[in-house]
């Protein structure tokens, strides 16, 4: 069961400072990557009605994110995030300022310091941020803007994203909604020894290659699955192989339940996955073997 959702919001005026607190029921993962992936990003960060137009995002020490606040009547404002100090899936800090599309700092206008700090617990996120403000005019004017109201909807709009994620599991098992998949299967790479994880993604793309590429005859099936415990990045495809998650692809040592099953996907063409196949069988002759720490 869900815990209820932390959301504090602190105005401190005599330190021209603003701290907000918010809690999402999702592991550390995808929370941390709602907040650095672009893709992901542009999908919470503006305030319904307007939408998130980023048109760069340099998420490293030093990089910059240039992006605008686009209304229904075409209105764009925007602004950039000068990334400071970034230690990966804990903490990232920088400076906010309005800008034009070139990212020009606009100096009549306010210029906040962010530090976003990222915990988990049992499965649970808090995101814990700090505002500071050069000085109190800049801090009542942002005030002013609306701030508050404009971030509050953006961080329920993220919270809405996270717990409507669709996750996917590919493989030649047949199954029943109600079914639980658990770890202890043979793997689809290396010497195939049996996987300490379960395996399943956020795309579909990534599910049809699972269902292709999994032991057994057949095309496959593709289900839609919930993770029972905590889950984690693939590292396989992610972190310590690949930048960021593009593949959406994800691990857990709890049990997936089967909740549905996608009926009609598409799956790749032969060349395509006899090149896979090729690709996998020379892994396993380098002795390269999936990461199971």
């Amino acid at each position: 069961m869900n815990k209820p959702s932390i959301f504090n919001f602190n105005v401190q005026k005599e330190d021209r400072t603003i701290t907000v607190e918010r809690s999402f029921n999702a592991p550390l993962d995808p929370v941390w990557a709602a907040w650095t992936e672009a893709d992901i990003l542009c999908q919470w960060w503006a305030p319904k009605p307007y939408k998130c137009v980023i048109k760069s995002h340099d998420f490293r020490e030093g990089g910059q994110w240039l992006y605008c606040m686009e209304g229904p009547e075409g209105d764009r404002h925007w602004g950039i995030f000068d990334f400071e100090t970034i230690r990966p899936k804990s903490f990232f800090s920088g400076y906010d300022a309005f800008s034009d599309d070139e990212g020009m700092a606009d100096i009549t206008k306010p210029r906040m310091r962010w530090e976003n700090s990222f915990t988990e617990d049992q499965g649970r996120t808090v995101v814990k941020i700090l505002i500071r403000c050069a000085t109190a005019e800049d801090l009542e004017g942002i005030i002013q803007m609306g701030f508050k109201e404009g971030f509050t909807t953006g961080l329920d709009q993220l919270d809405e994203l996270l717990s409507t994620t669709q996750f996917f599991h590919g493989t030649k098992a047949e199954l029943k909604i109600g079914d639980v998949i658990e770890s202890g299967f043979h793997s689809n790479y290396g010497q195939r020894k049996n996987a300490a994880w379960v395996y399943f993604t956020g795309t579909l793309d990534a599910a049809a290659w699972g269902a292709e590429l999994a032991l057994g005859e057949g095309r496959g099936q593709i289900y839609i699955v919930e993770p029972t415990g905590h889950y984690q990045n693939d590292p396989n495809l992610t972190d310590k192989r690949f930048k960021g998650n593009p593949t959406k692809s994800y691990r857990t040592k709890a049990a997936l339940r089967v909740v549905g099953e996608v009926m009609d996907w598409k799956g790749h063409a032969l060349e395509q996955l006899q090149a896979m196949k090729d690709h996998i069988e020379k892994l396993k002759e380098q002795g390269i073997e999936a990461i199971e720490d």
